[in-house]
């Protein structure tokens, strides 16, 4: 049986990927609440997380991908505060 090691620098470097995606939705939800989808581009989401229209597509494939995961985050969000409910 092989033990896998949570707290290796393989798991920080997913812990800070998944940190900084976190940021992006947050950031990008914002954006498409005050201008719209339509009207906000990746330049808009990359200024108001502090990063560049590149790095945001490290990330992030596409707009439409950008949206999907904002509206997935937000679902695994309610989830969780519903099932700490029950």
């Amino acid at each position: 049986m092989q033990v896998v090691q949570e707290h290796g620098p393989s798991r920080q470097k997913t812990s800070r990927r998944e940190t900084r995606t976190t940021q992006i939705y947050e950031a990008a939800a914002r954006v498409f609440c005050e201008h719209g989808f339509g009207q906000s581009s990746m330049s808009d989401v990359a200024a108001a997380v502090d990063m560049t229209k590149a790095g945001i597509y490290h990330h992030i494939a596409s707009k439409d991908e950008l949206l999907f995961g904002i509206m997935s985050y937000g679902m695994d969000i309610f989830e969780e505060r519903v099932l700490d409910r029950v």
